[in-house]
């Protein structure tokens, strides 16, 4: 893959798939300690230790007709490339948390890509999964739950023009993130 946001795009549908109908992503960006952090938390139904061992296993699938499972492994590699690395936790009938390490200003870092974009996209596949977004650059912090969509359009489907613009006007300013 060649941007972060398209990782966190598995990993998101993984916890979808997963049951979980809340899906917390964060994005963490410490310029002094040269590191950018991301974690996706969800309520899904979580997995034993030998799950997860396995879910890191590139040939390894829970999915019906797939052979591979491709997503936590390449984005553990595409962390251990810039001296990072990729824990899981998990409690089965509880959730999971996957959290990966890079170095920032490593040249082997992908960028991270359109967190809006992201965002626009799983709203828009996912109309039952309350999404949040927490992203934090040094000083600067910014955070984003999609139950606001609620708030001001009510059952307005999220696919709407009105919806999706205004979402991406909310969350324009993510996307100087890291990139």
């Amino acid at each position: 893959m060649i941007e972060l946001s398209l990782h966190i795009m598995d990993i998101v549908e993984n916890s979808v798939r997963a049951g979980a109908d809340v899906v917390a992503v964060s994005v963490d960006i410490d310029t002094a300690e040269d590191t950018l952090v991301i974690g996706i938390v969800d309520n899904g139904s979580g997995m034993n230790d030998a799950m997860i061992e396995r879910a890191l296993d590139p040939f390894v699938t829970t999915k019906p007709g797939k052979r591979t499972g491709l997503g936590l492994s390449l984005l553990r590699e595409a962390a251990r490339k810039t001296g990072g690395d990729l824990t899981i936790q998990s409690v089965p009938g509880a959730g999971t948390a996957v959290e990966s390490r890079f170095g920032f200003s490593h040249i082997d870092r992908q960028p991270l890509g359109s967190l809006s974009e992201l965002m626009i996209c799983l709203l828009a596949s996912h109309p039952g999964v309350e999404f949040q977004l927490s992203c934090a650059w040094d000083s600067r912090e910014f955070s984003w739950d999609s139950t606001v969509i609620y708030d001001v359009f009510g059952n307005t489907p999220r696919t709407a023009p009105d919806v999706i613009s205004f979402v991406r006007g909310q969350l324009s300013d993510v996307d100087t993130i890291g990139n």
